[in-house]
């Protein structure tokens, strides 16, 4: 059976959807952080490892849409994110550091960027991935598997992804027991 790849948004992620179209110069949902990196990181090393936790994490690869129906929706990517390599003197990375969070396009772009900066005083991880498609949870277990990937750990695929969770609120949505519980 092929699995499903796309449904509509949960409650939540709509209540986060909504509030960025009202303010869609605001950053408020991006979830950045920047590290400087030890001078014993490889960066190739560090992007084909960002990469492969990309392939293991499917939904980091989510892309928003609005389908015929006018439904905001959400699809898993064929392709993963692009990792970046971009390589700057301290003076261009000093500037650039500034504008680094800036705000999602939110529909038909996926809602994650990784970047990597070199630069002669030291390499920089960048990455900004939107609240609609990881929490502070999912991103801690983000870290551990990048972890494991630049040690060299094959990483298990996801199995419930954020489209089952998607999914399985729907049909709880559309159930008797929700009629009930929302009557009591």
């Amino acid at each position: 059976m092929k699995q499903i790849r796309e449904a509509k948004l949960t409650k939540t992620q709509m209540g986060i959807y909504v509030e960025c179209v009202n303010n869609p110069e605001s950053t408020l949902y991006n979830l950045p952080f920047l590290a400087k990196l030890g001078e014993d990181i490889n960066v190739d090393t560090l992007k084909h490892a960002i990469e492969q936790t990309l392939m293991a994490h499917p939904c980091m690869n989510t892309i928003l849409y609005v389908n015929d129906n006018g439904d905001v929706m959400q699809k898993i990517a064929e392709t993963c994110c692009e990792v970046k390599k971009i390589t700057l003197s301290d003076e261009e990375f000093e500037k650039v550091r500034e504008c680094l969070v800036r705000p999602h396009e939110l529909l038909n772009h996926k809602l994650a960027r990784f970047e990597i900066y070199i630069t002669p005083s030291g390499n920089y991880l960048f990455e900004d991935i939107h609240h609609i498609i990881i929490d502070g949870t999912s991103h801690h277990m983000f870290a551990v598997d990048l972890k494991k990937a630049y040690d060299g750990e094959l990483l298990e695929l996801e199995t419930y992804t954020a489209i089952d969770v998607a999914m399985d609120e729907a049909k709880a949505l559309d159930s008797e027991e929700y009629e009930v519980a929302k009557a009591f």
